[in-house]
């Protein structure tokens, strides 16, 4: 009898020994799986803002390159970046003065090609062409020292502050 009542207690002792052993490895693989969760999270979030920084420079370089913006390229920029409200929203009112920056270009792109196009147009505008053409050289500068100035901006949420961590 003895030898039984040894045995049930070893038996019990094991099996709180067992479960304790497997609890804390249940421990150990959800503390694990919240520390990739939470890498891939931020994963996916420099993801996306990648994705809007790129954005940014394909349209910024674009008009740099070409001293032009169209309704078209603008309204597709601010399609694509409106996210930033809620991705980087200090870059966001950013965001916001490319677009209408590149708004105003687009609208003195237009007076110019009007202008020149219709050189015996009695506009009341026509006496302004000259400071249509500074302000457009203008735009583009700014647009220029736009694509270093973007890398400050945006830096801040295209970096990894904290060491990532899969144990």
């Amino acid at each position: 009898m003895c030898d039984i009542s040894i045995f049930d207690s070893v038996l019990k002792i094991s099996q709180i020994f067992v479960t304790g052993i497997l609890g804390w490895f249940a421990y150990q693989i959800a503390k694990n799986q919240l520390s990739v969760n939470k890498n891939k999270l931020r994963f996916d979030l420099y993801e996306k803002r990648y994705g809007l920084y790129l954005k940014f420079n394909e349209f910024v370089s674009k008009i740099v390159r070409s001293a032009k913006a169209s309704m078209d390229e603008n309204l597709l920029f601010y399609f694509h970046t409106k996210e930033s409200f809620f991705l980087m929203p200090e870059v966001y009112p950013y965001l916001e003065e490319i677009f209408q920056k590149a708004n105003r270009l687009q609208y003195l792109n237009g007076r110019y090609e009007y202008f020149t196009s219709n050189p015996n147009s009695d506009h009341p505008d026509r006496n302004k062409l000259q400071d249509f053409i500074k302000e457009e050289s203008e735009i583009v500068i700014w647009f220029h020292d736009q694509i270093d100035y973007a890398r400050i901006i945006f830096g801040k949420y295209l970096s990894f502050p904290e060491e990532i961590k899969i144990q």
